[in-house]
């Protein structure tokens, strides 16, 4: 994943999960919450953001928003 490029949950679905996976499941939701706590408790902030209806990026750097 490239920093600040938004992938959506349909773009994961199809890449991590096989083409029977349902993409309205909350599979996707809780995965990317673990994942953000668990790399939030090494780096000591977010490294995946969330565009609300788009999709999840990756953050750069303490403190960057996605614009």
């Amino acid at each position: 994943m490239t920093p600040n490029k938004v992938v959506s949950q349909e773009e994961l679905i199809s890449h991590v999960w096989d083409s029977h996976a349902n993409q309205f499941s909350s599979s996707i939701r809780v995965h990317i919450a673990s994942l953000r706590k668990k790399l939030k408790e090494q780096l000591g902030y977010d490294v995946i953001g969330t565009k609300v209806g788009v999709g999840y990026y990756l953050v750069k750097e303490t403190g960057e928003e996605h614009v």
